[in-house]
């Protein structure tokens, strides 16, 4: 789990809320969701698959995020860059 803490803070950099569950997650996995959400379009979905830890339990996995119209997903935290 320490890996995928921000070194400077010993924190997540953003959180990212799915199917009930908050996800803390670090700057780059949030980047590859918000460009996968860009890219969704009416008919089109992304499958994002990433290293996420639940914030409830602390339990640390590997997780598929299926992107797309009408499946609601959102990336909590400071501005992306780019």
């Amino acid at each position: 789990m320490v890996g995928d803490l921000n070194p400077a803070t010993g924190q997540f950099t953003h959180v990212v809320h799915y199917a009930g569950h908050s996800f803390g997650v670090m700057t780059e996995h949030a980047q590859l969701l918000a460009k996968a959400i860009g890219a969704a379009t009416l008919g089109t979905h992304a499958a994002v698959k990433m290293k996420v830890t639940e914030m409830e339990s602390g339990e640390t996995r590997q997780l598929t995020f299926l992107v797309g119209p009408g499946i609601p997903i959102l990336v909590d935290g400071p501005v992306l860059p780019g």
